[in-house]
Formats: C-alpha cells, sequence, structure tokens
C-alpha cells in the first residue's frame, strides 16, 4: 500500500514538474519572441516563419528552445543535487550527514586512503600474530 501511495506521490510531482516546465516554456518564448522583434533582421524571419502557418511556427519556435528547456528542471537544483526536489546526489558527489550532498574529494585520494587503511590493518594483524606467538615460546 505504501508502495504504491509513494509511486503515485511521485506521478502526481513529476506531473506538476512537467507543468510547471510547460509555463516557463511560454514566458521563455515570449521573452525570447519580444526581445527579437527589437533586434533589426529577426522581425523579418519571424514574419517569414509565421507565414508558414500557426502550428508549424508554433513547433518552430519550441524546437529552438528545447535545448534551454533539457537543463530546466536541473538548474532547479543547488550544484551537487539532482532528481525529483533535488533529493538525490549528482555524480562525483555524496551524502554526508543527513540529506547534504557534499563534492567527493578526488579518485587518487580515496585510493591512497584505502591503501593506507589496508597497511595498518595488516600490520596490525601480523603484530597480533607475531605476538600471539612469542607469549607461546
Amino acid at each position: 500500500m505504501q508502495l504504491t501511495i509513494w509511486k503515485v506521490a511521485q506521478e502526481i510531482q513529476l506531473h506538476a514538474a512537467n507543468l510547471a516546465a510547460d509555463q516557463a516554456a511560454r514566458e521563455v518564448l515570449a521573452l525570447q519572441l519580444s526581445s527579437k522583434l527589437n533586434q533589426q533582421g529577426h522581425r523579418r524571419r519571424l514574419l517569414q516563419d509565421k507565414a508558414i502557418g500557426d502550428d508549424a511556427y508554433v513547433l518552430l519556435v519550441l524546437n529552438a528552445t528545447v535545448d534551454m528547456l533539457s537543463d530546466y528542471m536541473q538548474n532547479q537544483c543547488a550544484p551537487g543535487y539532482t532528481g525529483t526536489l533535488c533529493g538525490e546526489c549528482m555524480p562525483g558527489y555524496g551524502w554526508r550527514r543527513i540529506a547534504n550532498c557534499g563534492k567527493c574529494p578526488p579518485l587518487v585520494l580515496n585510493n591512497l586512503y584505502y591503501a593506507l587503511v589496508t597497511l595498518l590493518t595488516l600490520s596490525l594483524h601480523a603484530f597480533t600474530v607475531y605476538s600471539s606467538l612469542k607469549e607461546q615460546r
């Protein structure tokens, strides 16, 4: 039951996000058209596109803004966060404390830490075995 509620909630969030993206697209489209009409030379091109037909014109303009809309959802999140409601960490970031994404240290540094911890563990095991054998003699 909880899983079903969770899935429905995710769908609602996705639909709400899509509605927000559509509204933002309309606003961006209006801003772009108004700014292009003020630039010299663009008015003629827009009028030529307009002569194609309203449906084709809308498709042409929307296709021109697709590259801006692809990053719309990601631009809502702070750096290092991604996903629905910015609840996941981006690649190269990891959880720190509760719901905080922090940049991961470089891979070389992680490998160095791992090697040092492994050597320390092996040396402690060797010391323990050596001490145990020395006690038995």
